[in-house]
């Protein structure tokens, strides 16, 4: 998501099963052409595994969140270490 909140601007899907796993984000993977990431300094990555399988965000959910990335970083470790109250 856009540093600060707001809508996402991508999202990569995995199966749980397969973390941990390698992930990039380009404009390709951009909800909406208009907003690409590229167009964005920083943005906040979440990682959150659903019980549920929804896309919605649910009490219960395990995430994990980096702030203020600067687009074209490398080597970051994204942990899963909290639950949604």
């Amino acid at each position: 998501g856009q540093a600060g909140g707001g809508q996402p601007l991508a999202a990569v899907r995995l199966e749980a099963g397969s973390l941990p796993a390698p992930f990039d984000l380009t404009d390709a993977q951009a909800m909406t052409p208009d907003n690409a990431i590229s167009k964005h300094a920083s943005v906040t990555l979440i990682a959150r595994i659903s019980k549920t399988g929804n896309a919605m965000p649910q009490p219960g959910d395990l995430e994990g969140e980096l702030q203020a990335v600067k687009i074209g970083s490398k080597g970051l470790k994204l942990v899963i270490d909290r639950v949604r109250p």
